[in-house]
């Protein structure tokens, strides 16, 4: 009884195994046997990496069906297992939006006094400044002092 439980893990196991290589081969993965991954010949590294470079090529024992199940799968990706793929599909064309993050301008009338009362002062000292660089001309800045010019 112990024994054909043991067998059949083994078995269990080895569909597993086969499955999960199968996969890996179709995503492009070459899985080479153990016999030649851990052999410690010269050539081993040079086989391993002429299998890296010709990853596309499939092996003597992968059969037809198998190049018509890639062929298949390369098409279309399978929405129910691609994650990325079921949000595109799902979320359809977005369009970029001009102004996404631009708050709307929301502005109490006691907001824009203090706003309109700092765009004066910095007028006024912008004014100031002008009439110091001119140096108290009065044929260029007149209309900037607080007093006539014939009484000056």
């Amino acid at each position: 009884g112990e024994k054909l439980k043991q067998e059949e893990e083994k078995v269990t196991q080895e569909v597993l195994e086969q499955k999960r290589l199968q996969k890996l081969e179709r995503t492009g993965v070459k899985v080479l046997p153990a016999a030649v991954r851990f052999s410690r010949s010269e050539r081993s590294g040079m086989r391993a990496t002429a299998a890296v470079v010709g990853h596309s090529q499939k092996s003597a024992w992968d059969s037809s069906s198998d190049v018509e199940e890639d062929a298949e799968l390369r098409k279309v990706p399978d929405v129910r297992r691609d994650d990325l793929a079921s949000r595109r599909a799902h979320r359809g064309p977005v369009a970029p939006k001009v102004h996404q993050f631009v708050p709307q301008p929301v502005c109490s009338s006691k907001d824009r006094e203090r706003w309109e009362g700092i765009r004066r002062a910095s007028q006024q000292t912008l004014q100031e400044k002008e009439i110091r660089l001119a140096g108290g001309c009065l044929c260029v800045l007149p209309f900037f002092l607080p007093f006539s010019p014939k009484t000056y």
